[in-house]
């Protein structure tokens, strides 16, 4: 994770702008994205669709509504909250948005609920399903989805559930619609072109009830929900105790023995939800100290953070569900500026490394690790360029002089010249 990463750098190579990539690996987003995405005219950029929940019959039920094919996120908000209400509930809330794409709503036995956005309706029912089985629900069941396409009709789809009731997994209907896609990866953006999916819709009585939700008071089952992070190894995803609030727990995918965790947002049941500053203190390496702002979703980092070190390092952008997931910018103290997406916690796609020493980098990450064509412009006018297999140097690489002529040329494997 990233926080191994800074400290390598730190420790072994505070200048050399080789080492630093290397320890960068773990940053994630499909090469060439951006330039698909902007190839699709902006019109069809325009349908959006909402998820929203709330709590039906006192704690005893849930209610939800999803709205798709609207103008705006607030039209599309507007209408789920009135379609969660028509299913009797109270409070409904936006649990999740999509934007031609789809969305997904699974739900488990405690009322607890899982919302998730994506390229394709299959995509995000394993997405949510899976979010849903990883947050502790042992009986995890995907209760519909819908699609968002430009141009098509709007519509609308409400239900309820009861908490604990017992459940089966029940196809669902599926009448026919077409679909957008989400602007996540190379895939969505080409998928994006020639959308044409289905919109799945749940049976409308009670034989759909296949669970409930209840999302800022879930209580966490340990170990079901993930290991505490008590005793755990450095790297360890698990859960961590704020130390000024007792049984409160926030979510980390990558522990720090010799930090100590406090929280100034609140806590609902035993984890720390809402906005606020997530400080983490380093009593051995003070210099490793941070300090993140930004929301915490039932534990978990959710939407726009920015983490600043002690030691100097600035990290902004989103977050999902926990990991890092869209475009972020990482400055370095030294005035080095990496800027990428990641997917799930891991660099993909495209990044662009821009040193204080004039150089500029860029090339493609797959699932953590450089992969593929890497250019290297020197400041003092040298290129170099190659390609990367699995992150290490392999194959041709070329050394050119500010005039283009090659007076450097070797073979590499596996990081080895050969």
């Amino acid at each position: 994770m990233l926080e191994h990463a800074f400290r390598s750098s730190m420790s072994r190579d505070p200048t050399g702008y080789r080492r630093r990539m290397a320890s960068m690996r773990e940053l994630a987003v499909m090469a060439g994205a951006a330039l698909l995405l902007a190839a699709v005219p902006a019109h069809a950029q325009d349908a959006h669709g909402v998820i929203a929940f709330g709590e039906a019959g006192g704690r005893d039920a849930v209610a939800y509504g999803v709205a798709w094919n609207r103008d705006t996120r607030d039209q599309a908000r507007e209408a789920a909250a009135k379609a969660c209400v028509d299913g009797g509930g109270t409070d409904c809330a936006e649990l999740t948005w999509f934007r031609n794409g789809c969305g997904a709503l699974a739900l488990d036995q405690y009322g607890a609920a899982q919302g998730k956005s994506g390229m394709s309706r299959e995509q995000v029912e394993a997405r949510a399903l899976k979010t849903c089985e990883a947050a502790g629900g042992s009986v995890c069941t995907v209760v519909g989805s819908a699609c968002a396409s430009p141009g098509a009709e709007p519509g609308a789809w409400s239900g309820s559930e009861s908490v604990l009731a017992p459940r089966e997994e029940k196809p669902a209907a599926s009448p026919p619609a077409t679909s957008g896609e989400d602007e996540l990866t190379r895939e969505q953006a080409e998928a994006l072109a020639t959308a044409g999916r289905e919109v799945r819709k749940p049976a409308a009585s009670a034989e759909a009830a296949e669970g409930p939700r209840r999302l800022r008071t879930r209580v966490l089952h340990f170990p079901e929900a993930g290991p505490k992070c008590k005793g755990m190894p450095e790297g360890s995803s698990c859960w961590l105790e704020i130390a000024d609030k007792t049984g409160c727990f926030a979510f980390t995918n990558y522990y720090i023995p010799n930090y100590t965790v406090s929280w100034s947002g609140s806590c609902e049941g035993d984890t720390a939800v809402g906005r606020g500053v997530l400080r983490r203190s380093d009593l051995k390496n003070p210099d490793y100290s941070r300090e993140d702002s930004g929301e915490l979703l039932q534990g978990k980092q959710h939407g726009h953070w920015v983490e600043g070190w002690k030691a100097g390092f600035v990290l902004e952008g989103p977050y999902v569900d926990g990991k890092r997931h869209g475009r972020w910018v990482i400055k370095l103290a030294n005035g080095d500026v990496y800027e990428g997406p990641y997917v799930d916690g891991k660099q993909h796609g495209h990044w662009v490394f821009r040193l204080s020493s004039g150089a500029v980098l860029k090339g493609p990450y797959v699932d953590g690790k450089q992969y593929g064509h890497w250019i290297e412009r020197h400041a003092d006018g040298d290129v170099s360029e190659g390609r990367y297999v699995d992150g290490k140097k392999h194959g041709r690489w070329v050394i050119r002089g500010p005039d283009g002529s090659v007076y450097s040329e070797r073979q590499w494997r596996d990081g080895k010249v050969d």
